[in-house]
């Protein structure tokens, strides 16, 4: 975003003058642009289901779709050809800019008359971040699943372990660290290989890791994820956290015994890492519990395997505390200022956010896509035509959901019991200490990603040392102090402070 920062003043002043889009409408329907990023499967063209969205409500809906690793780069592309799309996503960077220039609607003054399902859901989540003084110029994406470590229960028995049938457990990390050895070594799928490991591990993925380190106290959302240190009164980056080279350490301590995927490091993606759980050969993997315990189960080559074959483990001291968990939102749904119908945009981004919309966009069309088995309480079925969800997903289905919908949405009111429980113990175990904010310090985009570097190389580079990390980890905290760090940290904190009141 540096370069875009130079020219975003003119360009985004222009950007007001031209029309964002063309497209031809359908009769008697108002035109409304959305920027959609896929992680999977792109829709087709004619998708019925983006059509069916056309159709209830009322909007002729043009999405734009974008691979989700492209995302970001056609963001900026088209925020610097002032071009911009009717309604898109964006982090609180360049949400703030966006904002300071302009550029974003103000979608206070429709929501009484078009956005009712946007209100319902929860007027406080309107309240903060980039939106001040009644003014709400985006609204927070989604609700960030907690990362949880997920274990196999089955596993756990055959290696008698007592665990019994709840969802959640607490246990501490040297008790944790013995589990995942006893993965490893111990034959735990009982077939007489030696062909397991203990948990997955990607290194850019920090969901995989963060319940490790919430075990020491250290609230890891992110690669840059703050802590407020009471003591001081200041926000620090984890990398300063009193226990963070302990944690380092017991990272040391599962790759020199084999207890994780010691090839983290050249792992491609997640996705890749997650195969393994699939053909038995690792025991446990930290992620969104709504895969985990959710639509993942499906993918298991075992017979027999099913949500509860897991159990989720809240890793704690060695002493019963810390531990819990960070939930928190992503990113922003914006319209930009050059829509040409904003009434028509909030009006499809209010049906996006009601029941019926949510389940058209998450699920597909009744009958079609989908059948009830007890609509009462939201029960249903894939069709046997869309047994394979990438068919689905071609057809429009989750797709636009992931960009748009509400707190309480379907997702979240149809996962499996063992998948809610985890999400409601993690909203009651929340990290006191972590530090979010939901605006931006003004260094950030200067600094761009080097300070996040900094620490996921002192992980990588920790992680698979030999010996003693104390020079290791001493050299990395100077280096992160050296490159702005500090000042990250005191802007940091206060705007912290300003939105805690503190």
């Amino acid at each position: 975003m540096k370069v875009l920062n130079k020219v975003l003043t003119v360009l985004l002043a222009i950007a007001l003058l031209v029309p964002a889009f063309a497209a031809v409408a359908e009769e008697g329907m108002p035109v409304v642009t959305m920027l959609v990023y896929c992680s999977a499967e792109i829709p087709t063209e004619d998708a019925p289901i983006v059509q069916a969205i056309r159709d209830e409500s009322g909007v002729d809906l043009q999405p734009i779709y974008v691979n989700m690793n492209d995302y970001n780069s056609k963001l900026s592309t088209y925020v610097a050809s002032g071009n911009l799309p009717d309604i898109f996503t964006t982090d609180n960077v360049l949400a703030q800019e966006l904002v300071n220039y302009g550029a974003l609607l103000d979608m206070a003054p429709y929501l009484e008359e078009y956005g009712q399902n946007i209100l319902a859901d929860g007027t406080a989540r309107l309240e903060f971040g980039i939106n001040a003084n009644g003014n709400v110029y985006g609204l927070p994406q989604k609700m960030s699943y907690p990362w949880c470590m997920s274990v196999r229960r089955d596993w756990m028995r055959n290696l008698g372990y007592e665990v019994g049938d709840e969802s959640v457990i607490e246990m501490p990390v040297d008790e944790f660290k013995q589990l995942m050895y006893d993965f490893t070594h111990g034959d735990p799928d009982q077939d007489g290989k030696d062909d397991t490991f203990g948990f997955c591990a990607e290194d850019s993925s920090v969901g995989m890791f963060a319940p490790i380190f919430t075990a020491y106290g250290i609230p890891m959302r992110d690669w840059g994820s703050m802590y407020y240190d009471e003591e001081t009164g200041t926000c620090k980056s984890m990398i300063k956290h009193p226990k963070f080279q302990e944690a380092l350490e017991t990272m040391q301590y599962f790759y020199q015994n084999g207890c994780m995927d010691t090839e983290f490091a050249v792992v491609a993606d997640a996705s890749t890492e997650f195969a393994y759980l699939w053909n038995s050969t690792a025991g446990a993997a930290a992620w969104s519990p709504a895969g985990m315990t959710n639509n993942w189960i499906g993918r298991y080559t075992e017979e027999g395997v099913d949500e509860n074959s897991f159990v989720y483990v809240n890793i704690t001291d060695n002493e019963g505390a810390n531990g819990g968990y960070i939930v928190s939102y992503g990113g922003w749904v914006c319209v930009s200022a050059s829509c040409k119908n904003p009434e028509a945009a909030v009006k499809l981004i209010d049906y996006l956010y009601s029941k019926e919309g949510g389940t058209l966009s998450y699920l597909g069309i009744e009958g079609v896509h989908y059948e009830w088995t007890d609509k009462d309480n939201e029960k249903f079925k894939m069709t046997d035509a869309y047994a394979d969800m990438t068919d689905q997903r071609t057809e429009g289905g989750w797709i636009i959901w992931e960009i748009v919908h509400a707190d309480n949405n379907f997702e979240l009111r149809t996962l499996t019991p063992i998948t809610v429980d985890v999400i409601n113990y993690a909203k009651e175990h929340q990290m006191a200490n972590a530090a979010v904010i939901y605006s931006t310090p003004a260094i950030a985009s200067e600094l761009g990603s080097t300070l996040t570097d900094v620490v996921m190389e002192l992980f990588a580079n920790a992680t698979v040392a030999e010996g003693d990390i104390t020079d290791l980890y001493n050299q990395y905290v100077a280096e992160y102090d050296s490159i702005g760090g500090l000042t990250y940290e005191e802007q940091f904190t206060e705007l912290y402070k300003a939105e805690k009141g503190l």
